[in-house]
Protein backbone atom coordinates (compact mmCIF):
# COMPACT_ATOMS: atom_id res chain seq x y z
CA UNK A 1 0.00 0.00 0.00
CA UNK A 2 3.14 2.14 0.91
CA UNK A 3 4.74 1.53 -2.40
CA UNK A 4 1.30 2.48 -4.47
CA UNK A 5 0.74 5.77 -2.42
CA UNK A 6 4.51 6.73 -3.24
CA UNK A 7 3.87 5.74 -7.06
CA UNK A 8 0.78 7.41 -7.22
CA UNK A 9 2.25 10.84 -5.61
CA UNK A 10 5.23 10.86 -8.09
CA UNK A 11 3.31 10.41 -11.26
CA UNK A 12 0.99 13.08 -9.82
CA UNK A 13 3.89 15.19 -9.19
CA UNK A 14 5.64 14.38 -12.93
CA UNK A 15 2.02 15.34 -14.84
CA UNK A 16 1.70 18.52 -12.22
CA UNK A 17 5.27 19.44 -13.75
CA UNK A 18 4.41 18.66 -17.35
CA UNK A 19 1.26 20.46 -17.52
CA UNK A 20 3.09 23.68 -16.06
CA UNK A 21 5.83 23.43 -18.66
CA UNK A 22 3.51 23.60 -21.57
CA UNK A 23 2.71 27.12 -19.89
CA UNK A 24 4.57 30.23 -21.22
CA UNK A 25 4.07 33.28 -19.04
CA UNK A 26 1.17 31.57 -17.70
CA UNK A 27 -0.19 31.31 -20.77
CA UNK A 28 -0.96 27.78 -23.23
CA UNK A 29 0.18 28.56 -26.90
CA UNK A 30 -1.21 26.02 -29.45
CA UNK A 31 2.05 24.57 -30.26
CA UNK A 32 1.70 23.29 -26.85
CA UNK A 33 -1.43 21.59 -27.00
CA UNK A 34 -1.23 20.22 -30.83
CA UNK A 35 1.55 18.83 -32.44
CA UNK A 36 -0.24 19.77 -35.79
CA UNK A 37 -2.52 22.48 -35.83
CA UNK A 38 -3.59 22.47 -39.42
CA UNK A 39 -4.12 18.40 -39.13
CA UNK A 40 -5.41 19.07 -35.33
CA UNK A 41 -2.62 16.53 -34.34
CA UNK A 42 -2.56 16.32 -30.37
CA UNK A 43 0.32 13.99 -30.41
CA UNK A 44 1.65 11.13 -32.36
CA UNK A 45 4.69 8.47 -30.80
CA UNK A 46 5.93 5.37 -32.52
CA UNK A 47 6.36 2.65 -29.91
CA UNK A 48 9.21 -0.14 -30.47
CA UNK A 49 8.07 -3.40 -29.41
CA UNK A 50 11.08 -6.27 -30.77
CA UNK A 51 9.87 -9.92 -31.66
CA UNK A 52 6.03 -8.87 -32.32
CA UNK A 53 4.96 -9.46 -36.01
CA UNK A 54 2.29 -6.53 -37.39
CA UNK A 55 -0.93 -9.45 -36.77
CA UNK A 56 0.40 -9.81 -33.13
CA UNK A 57 0.57 -6.04 -32.08
CA UNK A 58 -2.70 -5.50 -33.80
CA UNK A 59 -4.23 -8.72 -31.22
CA UNK A 60 -2.47 -6.47 -28.85
CA UNK A 61 -4.07 -3.66 -29.46
CA UNK A 62 -7.67 -4.83 -29.75
CA UNK A 63 -7.20 -6.39 -26.72
CA UNK A 64 -6.06 -3.15 -24.74
CA UNK A 65 -9.13 -1.31 -26.17
CA UNK A 66 -11.39 -4.17 -24.92
CA UNK A 67 -10.44 -3.36 -21.77
CA UNK A 68 -9.97 0.30 -22.37
CA UNK A 69 -12.87 1.24 -23.86
CA UNK A 70 -15.09 -1.37 -22.53
CA UNK A 71 -16.56 -2.24 -25.85
CA UNK A 72 -14.38 -2.06 -28.68
CA UNK A 73 -17.33 -2.15 -31.32
CA UNK A 74 -18.56 1.39 -30.17
CA UNK A 75 -14.98 2.81 -29.95
CA UNK A 76 -13.34 0.96 -32.95
CA UNK A 77 -14.53 2.83 -36.77
CA UNK A 78 -12.23 1.46 -39.40
CA UNK A 79 -9.67 -1.58 -39.83
CA UNK A 80 -7.48 -2.39 -42.25
CA UNK A 81 -4.19 -4.78 -42.43
CA UNK A 82 -1.94 -1.73 -41.07
CA UNK A 83 -4.49 0.61 -39.34
CA UNK A 84 -7.06 0.53 -36.52
CA UNK A 85 -9.14 4.07 -36.59
CA UNK A 86 -11.14 4.78 -32.66
CA UNK A 87 -13.04 7.14 -32.11
CA UNK A 88 -13.53 7.93 -28.69
CA UNK A 89 -15.13 10.72 -26.04
CA UNK A 90 -13.34 11.90 -23.75
CA UNK A 91 -14.92 13.89 -20.68
CA UNK A 92 -12.07 15.78 -19.50
CA UNK A 93 -12.78 19.07 -21.30
CA UNK A 94 -14.23 21.86 -19.44
CA UNK A 95 -14.95 25.71 -19.98
CA UNK A 96 -14.55 27.75 -16.53
CA UNK A 97 -16.72 30.88 -16.16
CA UNK A 98 -16.19 32.40 -13.04
CA UNK A 99 -16.66 29.57 -10.22
CA UNK A 100 -18.71 27.45 -12.86
CA UNK A 101 -17.17 24.73 -14.86
CA UNK A 102 -19.19 23.51 -17.58
CA UNK A 103 -17.86 19.76 -18.82
CA UNK A 104 -17.88 19.30 -22.77
CA UNK A 105 -17.74 16.16 -23.83
CA UNK A 106 -14.97 15.87 -26.45
CA UNK A 107 -14.30 13.39 -29.63
CA UNK A 108 -10.63 11.95 -29.78
CA UNK A 109 -9.69 10.26 -32.76
CA UNK A 110 -7.25 7.30 -32.11
CA UNK A 111 -5.35 6.15 -35.79
CA UNK A 112 -3.29 2.86 -34.55
CA UNK A 113 -0.49 1.96 -37.89
CA UNK A 114 1.24 -1.20 -37.47
CA UNK A 115 4.66 -2.76 -39.09
CA UNK A 116 6.39 -5.75 -37.53
CA UNK A 117 8.34 -4.49 -34.34
CA UNK A 118 6.88 -1.44 -34.42
CA UNK A 119 3.29 0.44 -34.00
CA UNK A 120 2.49 4.48 -34.33
CA UNK A 121 -0.06 6.23 -32.40
CA UNK A 122 -1.77 9.35 -33.49
CA UNK A 123 -4.43 11.31 -31.47
CA UNK A 124 -6.68 13.77 -33.32
CA UNK A 125 -8.85 16.45 -31.97
CA UNK A 126 -12.63 14.98 -33.43
CA UNK A 127 -14.68 18.15 -32.34
CA UNK A 128 -16.71 18.65 -29.77
CA UNK A 129 -19.95 15.92 -28.88
CA UNK A 130 -23.61 17.07 -29.98
CA UNK A 131 -24.67 19.17 -27.26
CA UNK A 132 -28.43 19.38 -26.63
CA UNK A 133 -30.10 22.74 -25.88
CA UNK A 134 -30.59 24.25 -22.80
CA UNK A 135 -32.59 27.28 -21.54
CA UNK A 136 -29.27 29.47 -21.90
CA UNK A 137 -27.90 28.10 -25.48
CA UNK A 138 -28.96 26.72 -28.44
CA UNK A 139 -27.84 22.75 -29.42
CA UNK A 140 -24.72 22.82 -30.72
CA UNK A 141 -23.80 20.21 -33.35
CA UNK A 142 -21.17 17.69 -32.79
CA UNK A 143 -17.92 18.82 -34.93
CA UNK A 144 -18.85 22.84 -34.42
CA UNK A 145 -15.80 22.97 -32.65
CA UNK A 146 -12.34 22.51 -32.43
CA UNK A 147 -9.79 22.67 -29.54
CA UNK A 148 -7.75 25.30 -31.64
CA UNK A 149 -11.33 27.58 -31.74
CA UNK A 150 -10.04 28.49 -27.71
CA UNK A 151 -6.99 29.84 -28.69
CA UNK A 152 -6.62 33.82 -29.66
CA UNK A 153 -3.94 35.93 -31.34
CA UNK A 154 -2.13 37.64 -28.79
CA UNK A 155 1.88 39.20 -30.52
CA UNK A 156 1.93 37.01 -33.17
CA UNK A 157 1.05 33.66 -30.96
CA UNK A 158 -1.77 31.57 -30.57
CA UNK A 159 -2.61 31.58 -27.21
CA UNK A 160 -5.76 29.67 -25.29
CA UNK A 161 -8.36 32.02 -23.48
CA UNK A 162 -8.04 32.00 -19.90
CA UNK A 163 -11.73 30.30 -19.51
CA UNK A 164 -10.14 26.82 -21.37
CA UNK A 165 -6.59 26.73 -20.18
CA UNK A 166 -7.17 24.37 -17.22
CA UNK A 167 -9.66 22.78 -19.95
CA UNK A 168 -7.02 22.16 -22.26
CA UNK A 169 -4.62 21.05 -20.07
CA UNK A 170 -6.78 18.59 -18.65
CA UNK A 171 -7.77 16.87 -22.33
CA UNK A 172 -4.33 17.08 -23.15
CA UNK A 173 -2.95 15.38 -19.69
CA UNK A 174 -6.14 12.66 -20.64
CA UNK A 175 -4.59 11.95 -24.11
CA UNK A 176 -1.24 11.64 -22.62
CA UNK A 177 -2.63 8.63 -19.95
CA UNK A 178 -4.48 7.16 -22.54
CA UNK A 179 -1.24 6.87 -24.64
CA UNK A 180 0.83 5.65 -21.23
CA UNK A 181 -1.77 2.80 -20.83
CA UNK A 182 -1.33 2.23 -24.62
CA UNK A 183 1.92 2.24 -24.46
CA UNK A 184 2.43 0.11 -21.41
CA UNK A 185 0.07 -2.69 -22.48
CA UNK A 186 1.65 -2.90 -25.61
CA UNK A 187 5.27 -3.85 -23.67
CA UNK A 188 3.99 -5.74 -21.54
CA UNK A 189 4.96 -9.52 -21.74
CA UNK A 190 2.25 -12.01 -21.71
CA UNK A 191 1.66 -14.53 -19.06
CA UNK A 192 3.05 -17.70 -20.23
CA UNK A 193 0.98 -20.87 -19.77
CA UNK A 194 2.77 -21.64 -16.41
CA UNK A 195 1.96 -18.43 -15.11
CA UNK A 196 -1.74 -18.94 -15.58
Amino acid sequence: MKYFIITLFLFSTLIGKSQSSLLVNDKLPIDSLLENKDENLIISRVIEVEGLKKDELKNKIKNWGSTKFVNLKEVLVSETDDQLVMNYIDKSYYVKSGKYSVTVDWYIRLVIQFKDGKIKCSYFDDGNAFIPSSQYSASLSRGTYKLKTYFKEEDGVLNSTKMTTNGLLAIKESVMLNMKSLNDYVLKKEPTSKEW
